[in-house]
């Protein structure tokens, strides 16, 4: 994902600026990724992220960002990206492929706001919202497994499981 404004006003210098997204069930954002990120108070998740979860099990996740502004004598702007990943979806019988739209962030300023570390910022700062901007709509589509091919996906891999244990046995009992 990838996020970036020039409309906001110069007067907006010294303020600062957040970035909410919040992110459907069939993606995540990984944390660990974003190590350095987190630590230096720049980014902060609302929950824990289970980067195993299948997307069916998941809850939507809501990330906070407080990009850095780079000012000219008439506006200020950012530029941001947050890699995303997808998640396992529920097979299905009928579809090849699911649809997943990214978000769209929405953005924040506060002039009162004292501190510097995000976790602290979401909770007590008093945040208004700045105008939309366009967003281009792209969805991603998203394989998904055919339940039809169960039953021989089934055959094929306890034949291949029963066949490597059986290879396994014979060259140990050889020995």
């Amino acid at each position: 994902m990838q996020s970036s404004s020039s409309v906001i006003p110069v007067s907006l210098k010294d303020c600062s600026i957040l970035i909410r997204w919040t992110i459907p069930t069939g993606m995540y954002v990984d944390p660990y990724q974003l190590q350095t990120s987190i630590m230096n108070g720049t980014i902060h998740f609302s929950s824990h992220v289970n980067v195993e979860q299948m997307a069916h099990r998941a809850e939507p996740l809501v990330l906070y960002n407080l990009p850095k502004l780079d000012c000219s004598a008439t506006s200020c702007h950012f530029s941001l990206s947050i890699p995303i990943h997808l998640r396992y979806q529920l097979p299905s019988t009928t579809d090849s492929f699911t649809r997943l739209s990214p978000p769209s962030p929405t953005s924040y300023f506060s002039c009162d706001c004292p501190t510097s570390t995000i976790d602290v910022a979401v909770k007590q700062c008093a945040w208004t919202q700045l105008p939309e901007s366009k967003v281009l709509d792209h969805d991603i589509l998203v394989p998904v497994g055919d339940l039809s091919h169960s039953a021989i996906v089934t055959l094929v891999t306890m034949a291949v499981a029963f066949t490597g244990t059986g290879y396994v046995a014979w060259i140990v009992m050889a020995k």
